[in-house]
């Protein structure tokens, strides 16, 4: 059983920083927040696993430490993702890092370079259209985390960001990100819509096809 669906609350840490506190079914406390220089060397680590590397498009193969820091300052400097998209275990402040869930501009599976999200398409003025992306340390899965992280950041992004529409694409043969998509009653297919890409060869390659879901809520 999923745990309640979340109705965020945004607090600070004493330096104040911003989190939500998710309710998931991890006995450790788990919390969505800020990215952090600190978290670099996590990062190398987890992006290095190819159960998770495999799986996403962004990510280089040979994942560096420069990899990492220019993503972090990236992401920091406001040009990329809202900027609640780490999940950390343990403290919002002081935990590490275990996974992410963000809001940015399409494609969320396309490479780095890709436009502000001040810059990405709304629908005249009324809003921001993004797209829903995540990844999770292998030894956090099945823990009920991306599903209430989702829903809290989506909440928060409505109602203090100017989200308009969210949609997530998910390559079609990955059945449990497939599954994990699907068991959201929020998210409902857009029939019609389908892409296709070329997955890079170090990562498996083969043309991809993608299915598209957007939140009806």
């Amino acid at each position: 059983m999923d745990p309640p669906r979340s109705t965020y609350k945004l607090q600070h840490t004493p330096t104040g920083r911003p989190y939500i506190a998710l309710q998931t079914h991890s006995p450790t406390p788990i919390f969505l927040t800020e990215l952090l220089p600190r978290d670099a060397h996590t990062l190398v680590a987890t992006m290095s696993l190819p159960a998770v590397n495999n799986a996403l498009l962004s990510p280089p193969k040979d994942y560096t430490l420069a990899s990492a820091e220019w993503w972090i300052a990236h992401q920091r400097s406001g040009k990329a993702d809202l900027p609640l998209a780490t999940l950390r275990a343990g403290d919002a402040e002081s935990g590490g890092l275990i996974g992410g869930v963000s809001l940015g501009p399409g494609p969320r599976i396309g490479v780095k370079g890709s436009s502000a999200l001040g810059e990405a398409g709304g629908d005249g003025g009324n809003g921001i259209d993004v797209e829903l992306g995540y990844y999770l340390h292998p030894d956090w899965q099945g823990k009920g985390i991306i599903k209430p992280a989702a829903r809290a950041l989506i909440e928060w992004g409505r109602a203090e960001k100017g989200v308009n529409r969210v949609r997530v694409k998910v390559v079609e043969e990955n059945m449990k990100s497939r599954a994990n998509i699907e068991s959201f009653g929020e998210f409902v297919r857009v029939n019609g819509e389908e892409e296709y890409l070329e997955w890079p060869l170090e990562k498996g390659g083969g043309r991809k096809k993608l299915l598209v879901f957007e939140w009806r809520i």
